[in-house]
């Protein structure tokens, strides 16, 4: 009996020593060190994502097939870096004839792409129609977005429908399925697995079915 209990004790020792040596990634560790990620898993104190907030206004044209809108976005950085570029994501481009696509499409799928009227951060004008965006465009900023600051956005742009939809697009004659399509990337610290990293992390879209009577 006293052998048995001995093998126990000893076995109880031995898982105790096994779990209190188990291996923690050298980034795993910074991470907790930094505060950025608790030992829980969960983002510790830390830990900061920085957020846009906007404001849409959108118009169809029925005849021309044409999305036109304005967008003013309030972008704020919560991070300790300072940003020297915006990225902004513009996916309806998929449809312009230069992008980079999974599969084959007919040309009832393309379209021009992007129009931009006006593009403006913090009242400073930036001159650019869009011609040459993808889906994803990076705009180096005239004056850096300091840590804490938030800055305003401001776009008019446009668009047209594609005749073949996809995510968007015609439905019938009078109904039009749109996707507000531009959104700032939100500069993001990501602790995947214990890791941070630096990230440009896109938004939900915003899915609007229009019907004209």
């Amino acid at each position: 009996m006293k052998k048995i209990v001995g093998l126990l004790g000893l076995l109880a020792f031995s898982v105790s020593l096994v779990a209190q040596a188990l291996y923690t990634p050298r980034n795993v560790r910074a991470a907790y060190d930094r505060g950025t990620r608790s030992v829980q898993g969960l983002p510790g104190s830390g830990y900061w994502q920085n957020k846009g907030v906007y404001d849409i206004s959108v118009r169809v044209e029925p005849v021309s097939k044409t999305v036109t809108g304005t967008e003013t976005i309030l972008y704020s950085n919560n991070s300790p870096d300072t940003l020297q570029e915006l990225v902004i994501r513009f996916v309806n481009n998929l449809h312009k004839p230069e992008a980079p696509r999974y599969d084959y499409f007919s040309k009832d799928f393309l379209t021009e792409g992007l129009k931009i009227k006006t593009l403006s951060i913090d009242r400073f004008v930036y001159k650019t129609d869009g011609t040459d965006w993808g889906t994803v465009n990076a705009i180096e900023l005239a004056k850096p977005v300091v840590p804490g600051q938030q800055v305003e956005v401001k776009m008019e742009w446009s668009y047209p429908l594609s005749k073949e939809s996809d995510r968007e697009g015609q439905i019938d004659p009078q109904t039009f399925f749109v996707r507000m399509p531009i959104r700032e990337s939100l500069y993001t610290m990501i602790t995947t697995a214990g890791t941070d990293c630096r990230t440009q992390e896109g938004r939900s879209f915003i899915m609007i079915l229009m019907t004209i009577t």
